[in-house]
């Protein structure tokens, strides 16, 4: 299994659906066909595409500093569980929405800015984030469970696939010095003690120290090959 790469999350096919219903729905959908559908799909979508990209963000920014940039997958449960808390107070207690609607807005403002820009235009006004307090849209919660099950896919398979090699390696060389001892025990095992009857045709001395010989030498190999990494 390959190793991960920072922004890998946003890759998954579950964040790139989520993002694409969330553009759709605000770009076209709530400006041509407003409807209660329209006013649910992007709160359904943005749960589960907020974690993942919280996540993403930070692992870059870590990435730059740090070799050992990778967060874990319980990274994405801990801000899920934030932007549950986040959800159900904005959506059912007046003073959060309140706090809300004017830090989203300042938030996004330089997004908003830049793209106006780049499209020719000017700087856009600094206005408050749109926010409905509408209780029905805790039904949502659920697709909170959506980005930890992505993230404990991608982000455990990336950490396995780097532990993948050098674990593998050493497993077989643990491996091969157990069958080195078994095979010495069982081969020397005959003549540690005095003859015994009803063995027709003894195995040599000499076939017993050739074949303990090669089984050690695999053993040494494998003992320093370990070493090495």
């Amino acid at each position: 299994m390959g190793s991960r790469v920072p922004g890998d999350l946003l890759l998954s096919p579950v964040a790139l659906v989520a993002l694409g219903i969330v553009l759709v729905n605000d770009r076209v959908l709530k400006v041509d066909h407003p409807s209660v559908l329209s006013g649910k799909l992007s709160d359904l979508a943005g749960l589960v595409y907020f974690p993942l990209f919280a996540v993403a963000a930070v692992e870059a920014v870590r990435r730059l500093h740090r070799p050992d940039w990778q967060l874990r997958w319980s990274a994405v449960v801990q801000v899920a569980l934030v932007t549950g808390a986040v959800f159900v107070a904005v959506k059912w207690w007046a003073p959060a929405a309140a706090v809300y609607r004017p830090a989203v807005g300042a938030a996004v403002w330089p997004l908003q800015a830049a793209a106006r820009l780049l499209g020719g235009g000017g700087l856009p006004p600094l206005a408050p984030a749109p926010l409905v307090m509408d209780r029905s849209d805790l039904l949502a919660l659920p697709m909170l469970v959506l980005p930890v099950l992505v993230a404990r896919r991608v982000m455990d398979v990336g950490a396995a696939g780097e532990r993948a090699g050098p674990d593998d390696q050493s497993g077989t060389c643990s491996a091969a010095q157990r069958a080195h001892r078994s095979l010495v025990s069982l081969i020397r095992s005959p003549f540690s003690s005095a003859s015994r009857p009803n063995r027709s045709k003894p195995l040599s001395s000499h076939g017993i120290d050739r074949a303990s010989s090669s089984i050690s030498s695999w053993w040494r190999r494998c003992t320093s090959a370990s070493r090495s990494r």
